[in-house]
C-alpha cells in the first residue's frame, strides 16, 4: 500500500521526482557474462543489474540479432570481457540491447536472480533454431511481446506488528484494588509478542517497561519502524453502571486528517518542502485520502477477524464490540490501526480474568489467531 501511494506522490506532485534520489539502472557489462559459440548452436547471456526492472526478449532479422527490451533508461558500466558489444539503443523510456547473431537463435529461458544486496541478474539462454522459426519470431517482435515484470518472492517476508500497550509512567491508566491498567496491558502485550513472534511475525512494543509515552509518540514510532499494523491495548473502566467483557475499536471515517503528517514524512517531507509550494491542496487532498481509504478497510478488516477470533476461543465480549472511535493512536494515516479494550478493571469479574495468568496467555492466544487471519486474506502480506 505504501509503494502504491508513493508512486502516486510521484506522478501527481510536480518537481518531486527530481527532488527525491532518481538514479537510473545500471547495466553493468564489465560483471556480465555472454558466452556461445555465435553460430547458432546456443547463446546464454548472464546480466548483471543494479536492480531489477521489467523486459522483453526476442529476435530480429537482416541482421540476425538478439533484442532485449529494459522499461527503463539504463545506463551502463564498464565493457564486457568476451564474446561480441552489444549496442544500447534508446528507444523512448526504454532501451534495447541488441546483441548480434551469427546464426538464427530462439530464447530458451529467461529468469532473473534476486541478489541479497538488491542488485539483481538476469539469466537468458539461446538455442539454435531453422531459418523459417526464427523468421517468424523476429516478425513478431514488433509490436514487442509484453514485458516481464520481475517480482520479489514473496515468502521470506515477515508482517511487522506494533503492540502498543496503553498507559505508562506517571499516566498508569485505571487503577482499581492495586491493580493498574498500564501494568496489566504491558503483561499482555508481552505475552501477545511471544505468540506472534512464534507464529513467524516481526514485533515491536511502542513501551518496554513502566514508561510515560505521549500518544503522538506512540503513533510517530509506529511510522518510524515501518510497522505494517498498530495494535493497542487497554484494559478500561467505567464509573457510573457496568460494564464487562472485550471490544475492539477502528478509526471512524469521520475522524478528519489528523494523521496525515505522519504519511508526508514517510513519504518525504523535505522533499515535498523542496517544490517551492508546486504541491496544492487538491493534490494533498488526493493523496491523504487514498491511504487513510485504504487504511480505514484494512483496520475494519482486522478488528473483525479480532472479535471472531475472541469469540471462536470464548473470550467474553462486551455487547457491541466492534466500534468506531477517534483515538489519537488510531490516527496513522497508511497503517491499519485498532484498539483492543481487554476489560473493564472496573467491574470485579474482568478484573479478576486479566491478573489470571491463565486468561491472558488464552486472550494472547486469541488475539494472535485473529492476526493470523487477517494477514492470510491477503490485507497484511507486506508493503504494496
Amino acid at each position: 500500500m505504501r509503494r502504491a501511494v508513493a508512486a502516486l506522490v510521484l506522478a501527481l506532485v510536480p518537481g518531486l521526482a527530481a527532488a527525491l534520489p532518481n538514479e537510473a539502472p545500471v547495466l553493468d557489462l564489465a560483471q556480465s557474462k555472454i558466452r556461445g559459440d555465435w553460430f547458432g548452436a546456443g547463446v546464454s547471456l548472464d546480466l548483471a543489474l543494479s536492480e531489477a526492472v521489467p523486459y522483453a526478449v526476442g529476435v530480429l532479422a537482416d541482421p540476425p540479432r538478439l533484442v532485449v527490451r529494459f522499461q527503463s533508461v539504463l545506463e551502463t558500466s564498464g565493457q564486457p570481457r568476451r564474446g561480441p558489444e552489444p549496442v544500447l539503443v534508446p528507444n523512448g523510456l526504454s532501451t534495447e540491447l541488441q546483441l548480434p547473431l551469427d546464426g538464427p537463435a530462439l530464447l530458451a529461458s529467461a529468469s532473473i536472480d534476486w541478489q541479497d544486496d538488491g542488485s539483481a541478474r538476469l539469466r537468458l539462454r539461446l538455442d539454435g533454431a531453422g531459418r523459417d522459426g526464427f523468421a517468424t519470431a523476429a516478425a513478431r517482435w514488433k509490436p514487442a511481446p509484453a514485458m516481464t515484470v520481475p517480482e520479489r518472492p514473496a515468502p521470506g517476508y515477515r508482517l511487522h506488528v506494533m503492540l502498543d500497550p496503553g498507559h505508562g509512567g506517571q499516566d498508569p491508566g485505571a487503577d482499581y484494588d492495586g491493580i493498574r491498567e498500564a501494568d496489566v496491558v504491558l503483561s499482555l502485550a508481552r505475552e501477545l509478542r511471544r505468540d506472534l513472534e512464534a507464529d513467524g511475525f516481526e514485533v515491536s512494543l511502542t513501551r518496554e517497561d513502566d514508561s510515560f509515552v505521549p500518544l503522538s509518540e506512540r503513533v510517530a514510532r509506529t511510522v518510524a519502524a515501518g510497522a505494517d499494523l498498530f495494535v493497542s491495548l487497554h484494559a478500561d473502566a467505567v464509573l457510573i453502571g457496568h460494564a464487562t467483557g472485550a471490544s475492539v475499536h477502528s478509526l471512524s471515517p469521520e475522524s478528519g486528517g489528523s494523521g496525515d503528517r505522519f504519511l508526508l514524512n514517510r513519504l518525504g517531507g523535505a522533499a515535498l518542502a523542496s517544490t517551492d509550494g508546486d504541491v496544492d491542496d487538491a493534490t494533498m487532498k488526493v493523496l491523504m485520502e487514498l491511504a487513510r481509504e485504504q487504511s480505514l478497510e484494512a483496520g475494519e478488516a482486522l478488528a473483525a477477524d479480532l472479535v471472531q477470533a475472541m469469540g471462536d476461543a470464548g473470550m467474553p465480549l462486551y455487547k457491541t464490540p466492534r466500534k468506531l472511535s477517534n483515538f489519537v493512536v488510531l490516527r496513522a494515516a497508511d497503517v491499519p490501526s485498532v484498539l483492543v479494550e481487554l476489560g473493564y478493571l472496573s467491574e470485579p469479574q474482568d478484573r479478576a480474568r486479566l491478573v489470571d495468568p491463565q486468561f491472558r496467555a488464552d486472550m494472547a492466544a486469541a488475539l494472535a489467531e485473529g492476526i493470523t487471519r487477517w494477514a492470510e486474506t491477503g490485507a497484511g502480506q507486506g508493503p504494496q
